[in-house]
Parts: structure tokens; C-alpha cells; sequence
């Protein structure tokens, strides 16, 4: 069964405990973190998957019940920041952080940046925080 480029991410090369992929030229999803290229690497038996996004000012702030983040900062602007728990640190390039499950966390300003999540995320693996009235 071929998997569109969305799906699977631009395949290079595979064997039978491998693969190449290219993550740079993924199709951007957008998604509220910014725009999302997503490597599956799940669909290929592997139990991580990877993101290259680049986060926008219109992001949302969110947690996921089951997965841990790695966020590995590739570039960042003068106003990247990351809120974690309520608390906005400012972040740089090269620096990296851990997310565990249930973490409230958002993205803020602009900054590239490769996301290894573990195990595979799903869709229904984010939450939102409810509105107050």
C-alpha cells in the first residue's frame, strides 16, 4: 500500500531496520502549533514520531495525556518563548526541553523547531484547555 507524501513524509530509502527520510521537504500541515511537517515514522514499525514545525504568534496552548515531548530549538527569534505550566521561559537556538504527558505547554514567537514524540501521537492525544466562562 503506497502512503501519500502527508501521510508518511518524503521516503528515501528503506530496509529492513531503517529508514532515510527527508524531513525538510514534508508538506507543512498547519496546526496550532504553527506549520507541521510530520515524519510517520510509526507507519514504518519505528515507535517515535518527528515534527519539524515552525511555531507562528497564533499558537494554542495545550497538553497531551499519554505522549512526552522533546523539543530540540533549531532557530529562534528574539521573542521565542515556551509556556510550560503557566510559566513562559525564553528559549534559543540549540537549547532543548522535555514535556511529559499532561503538561500544559505552548509555543510563543517565532523558532524552529524538530519535536521527537514518544510513543506515537495520535489525534486524540491533545487537550485543550477548556474555555472559562
Amino acid at each position: 500500500m503506497q502512503k501519500s507524501d502527508m501521510e508518511t513524509g518524503s521516503l528515501i530509502e528503506k530496509g529492513d531496520l531503517w529508514v532515510f527520510m527527508e524531513l525538510f521537504g514534508l508538506k507543512g500541515v498547519k496546526h496550532h502549533c504553527g506549520l507541521s511537517r510530520r515524519a510517520l515514522l510509526p507507519l514504518f514499525g519505528f515507535g517515535v514520531q518527528v515534527h519539524y514545525t515552525e511555531f507562528t504568534n497564533d499558537t494554542k496552548e495545550h497538553a497531551h495525556p499519554v505522549a512526552t515531548e522533546v523539543y530540540i530549538v533549531l532557530e529562534a527569534g528574539a521573542d521565542a518563548r515556551i509556556k510550560v505550566d503557566g510559566v513562559e521561559k525564553p528559549v534559543k537556538a540549540w537549547q532543548g526541553m522535555g514535556i511529559k504527558p499532561g503538561c500544559m505547554h505552548q509555543g510563543l514567537g517565532h523558532m524552529k523547531v524538530l519535536i521527537l514524540i514518544l510513543p506515537f501521537q495520535h489525534e486524540h492525544d491533545e487537550v485543550l484547555p477548556e474555555k472559562k466562562s
